[in-house]
């Protein structure tokens, strides 16, 4: 019940998302950290999120979530 009875948590370090009126389309898009390395990070990704929708990346740590909103 204390969880209920607490406020939520804030994280001031987030930043803005700038508003768009046309949805992210991403097709066929690999990542790599660097050359030497070769390893991808993202391999043949793709996905379409329309306009004036929400979003959840989800999956197990180093997955790539953090990656892909970052592109």
């Amino acid at each position: 019940m204390d969880a209920i009875e607490n406020a939520p948590y804030i994280d001031s370090d987030g930043r803005d998302v700038p508003l768009t009126e046309h949805g992210i389309e991403l097709r066929g898009v690999s990542f790599s950290y660097g050359r030497e390395s070769g390893a991808k990070v993202l391999s043949d990704v793709s996905c379409d999120i329309p306009e004036k929708t929400t979003c959840a990346i989800v999956g197990p740590s180093g997955s790539g979530k953090t990656t892909i909103a970052n592109l």
